[in-house]
């Protein structure tokens, strides 16, 4: 076993050179999750990523990819508290695995990230017991990934109004319809915890530079207006304009308007 040294190399740390297949051993001080990279160097004095596996705190991986004559090294983005190399004399791997038994463990651990969506209540010490140590690491990257995506949306019901939502026993992801509105946030509305308060899932539109129904009943009349109820709308219209407002109105209905008014003063000869 030979223990590596990490210096950093921006962004990153890099740990001494190593080469052939070897079983890597990474561990941290810090309960998380964290991604290992080997790079492989290339002829040009560049570095390239060979392969890299995932760790819960600590973790021991099988690099099986290694080839011959070439040179590797670790890189990490957090320097770990120890990290060691191991030669593989046999090949590495140990005893095959029933591939039903890891998929469970995989099903299982999964099932329960996704129900609690905190990581530290997953329980990887079930693969403890398999000697296929890269399995372990397969399982901390998925459960990395479902981590990262947050808490899976659980609908629990439904509730009155806002002030009925939970206020203890609530887990990220939980989910229920209010069914009265509150404040602009309509009535029907879905509220999600999202670990701090209660989210709903509906934009809020405001609504006040908007023209309500009863200003616009004050302020226009229809196109369609005449001069059946004596002019009303006309005269409503002019009361309105003279206000400094726009109006719209069909021409003819003015000088239906005009006429009509003009005939009942006697302005006009008009016909009996």
């Amino acid at each position: 076993m030979t223990e590596l040294q990490f210096s950093y190399s921006h962004p990153k740390f890099v740990s001494d050179q190593f080469t052939g297949k070897n079983t890597i051993a990474v561990a941290y001080a810090k309960e998380d999750y964290y991604v290992v990279s080997i790079d492989e160097l290339q002829d040009n004095g560049s570095w390239l990523r060979k392969d890299s596996f995932f760790t819960y705190k600590e973790a021991s991986y099988d690099f099986t990819k290694a080839e011959e004559g070439k040179t590797y090294r670790l890189a990490v983005f957090k320097k770990p508290a120890t990290a060691s190399v191991t030669p593989i004399e046999d090949g590495g791997g140990g005893e095959p695995i029933d591939e039903s038994k890891v998929r469970e463990i995989i099903d299982d651990t999964v099932s329960e990230a996704g129900k609690s969506g905190q990581a530290a209540d997953v329980n990887l010490t079930a693969i403890a017991g398999l000697v296929a140590t890269q399995v372990q690491a397969a399982i901390a990257e998925l459960l990395a990934k479902i981590i990262a995506l947050g808490a899976a949306i659980s609908y629990e019901g439904q509730v009155e109004d806002f002030a009925h939502l939970p206020a203890s026993g609530m887990k990220k992801g939980h989910m229920y319809n209010v069914v009265a509105e509150n404040g602009k946030i309509p009535a029907g509305t879905n509220y999600v915890w999202n670990g701090t308060i209660w989210d709903p899932m509906v934009g809020q539109i405001d609504l006040t530079p908007f023209l309500k129904s009863t200003d616009a009943a004050n302020t226009y009349v229809p196109l369609t207006a005449t001069t059946t109820n004596n002019g009303a709308d006309v005269t409503r219209l002019l009361a309105i304009n003279a206000q400094g407002k726009a109006i719209s109105i069909n021409p003819s209905v003015i000088v239906d308007y005009v006429i009509k008014s003009l005939a009942e003063y006697d302005i006009l000869a008009l016909p009996k």
